[in-house]
């Protein structure tokens, strides 16, 4: 009876804990999608896990309560809408080269990062276009949708300002963020850059600068902040984080 009463014990403390400041290795969750990604956190977990969530292809997903909003804690994967009507798959060579088959695209788009199949993981690329596809059709399951700038801004202020919310955001170590990465995930949000690893950004449902431009979150591997940028391209290639209705 004490080795059960103990086991159950134990397993509450790590469901409900972030990995402390030491060298244990113990999962905030037994419920990990990926072992690639690292759910854990430093310090006294802010968010809690809710239950997993389902796209229209079967990719499962890590979900996050933080304050009043549930999130995905992973990066979109879905290759169609929730309605099963698929995007189009364009190789994404860089943001750079402004003559790509992707920059002169004006169609809803995804690609691998490096046009890699297994770097699926990680989440899909997207334009903007898979969001404002003139169409009403949601690429994120039924019952979420893609966070806009007051989304984002709630969720920043609820982590305590911009200032400081960017390391409670971001996935803690280098597997995916470069050396000197700050990320301390005690939202257990798990942000992590898809191209690059220097810093990260994912689309926001919001207008940016101007007509010509859409908004983003962005993260630095090196800074505390979390911002929220006005300077998009339709034909930039980033993540989406679905947010619960």
């Amino acid at each position: 009876m004490k080795k059960i009463l103990f086991f159950t014990i134990s397993l509450i403390v790590s469901l409900t804990s972030c990995k402390k400041k030491s060298s244990t290795t113990n999962q905030v969750t037994s419920n990990v999608t990926n072992e690639e990604i690292n759910f854990t956190c430093l310090g006294t977990a802010i968010g809690k896990f809710g239950n997993e969530e389902t796209d229209v292809e079967g990719n499962k997903y890590k979900t996050v309560f933080i304050g009043k909003q549930q999130w995905f804690a992973e990066n979109l994967k879905v290759t169609m809408y929730n309605d099963k009507t698929p995007i189009k798959n364009i190789v994404h060579i860089s943001d750079v080269i402004k003559d790509s088959i992707w920059k002169k695209n004006t169609d809803p788009a995804w690609s691998y990062l490096d046009n890699v199949q297994t770097n699926k993981y990680l989440g899909l690329l997207y334009n903007f276009y898979v969001i404002d596809n003139g169409l009403k059709k949601n690429a994120c399951p039924v019952g979420w949708r893609v966070p806009n700038n007051d989304d984002w801004n709630e969720l920043i202020n609820f982590l305590g300002g911009k200032e400081v919310a960017g390391d409670k955001l971001k996935e803690i170590g280098y597997k995916h963020w470069a050396s000197g990465n700050l990320g301390a995930n005690t939202s257990l949000f798990t942000a992590f850059p898809v191209e690059g690893n220097e810093d990260g950004d994912w689309w926001s449902n919001s207008d940016g600068a101007n007509i010509n431009y859409k908004s983003y979150l962005s993260l630095d591997h090196l800074k505390s902040l979390a911002t929220i940028g006005p300077d998009a391209d339709k034909n930039d290639a980033l993540p989406i984080r679905c947010i619960k209705n």
